[in-house]
């Protein structure tokens, strides 16, 4: 007797026997063995985090599989990383993160950024500010934004120097390996009494 198995066109199927992964099945109908029947884990292909199990095994003994089905975010200390599925920042990665992705073909991408600058790029920036209907985007408490008013300058003290004085305006800074912190001050003049 055989066993069938449907794995769809967005999906992987690993097979494993006591609990050692041994074969990728692609998108089809596959026929398997009645006795002695691998396990079989059908995984999703949607950008989902591979669990922390799963994910030190392939990386152990099948990197062949992490390299063609995966995206790896392995971060060094002074780097945060800002994930990006179909072109939207999904999270911003905090520094010495090890983990992986199922990989959605190329719509998957990892942006490294290095937190040494303390300025954040303005592009993240504005994703991370922008509405979203799924939520805030995951991490973003690892950035400091600072709104100064016209009218205003803000105060930046990093790791508690004062630095230059901010010009009104949009800026975001990383909050990671820094004590960052702002203050905004009203320069028009005030009535005394």
């Amino acid at each position: 007797m055989i066993k069938k198995i449907s794995v769809r066109k967005d999906q992987l199927a690993l097979l494993s026997r006591n609990g050692d992964y041994y074969k990728v099945l692609h998108a089809g109908e596959h026929l398997l063995p009645w006795l002695n029947t691998p396990e079989v884990l059908l995984i999703t292909l949607d950008g989902s985090e591979v669990p922390d199990v799963l994910a030190d095994y392939l990386r152990r003994f099948q990197p062949d599989w992490v390299e063609k089905y995966c995206l790896v975010a392995d971060l060094s200390e002074i780097e945060a990383g800002a994930l990006y599925m179909d072109g939207i920042l999904q999270e911003i990665l905090p520094p010495s993160t090890r983990r992986l992705y199922w990989r959605v073909e190329d719509d998957l991408t990892l942006v490294r950024m290095n937190t040494q600058q303390v300025q954040v790029q303005t592009e993240v920036m504005n994703a991370v500010l922008q509405p979203r209907r799924k939520g805030a985007v995951k991490g973003r408490d690892a950035i400091l934004t600072v709104q100064v008013p016209a009218w205003h300058v803000g105060v930046l003290k990093i790791d508690g120097e004062t630095q230059a004085l901010l010009p009104p305006g949009l800026t975001a800074y990383w909050k990671i390996n820094h004590l960052v912190d702002a203050e905004v001050v009203d320069t028009r003049l005030q009535v005394l009494e």
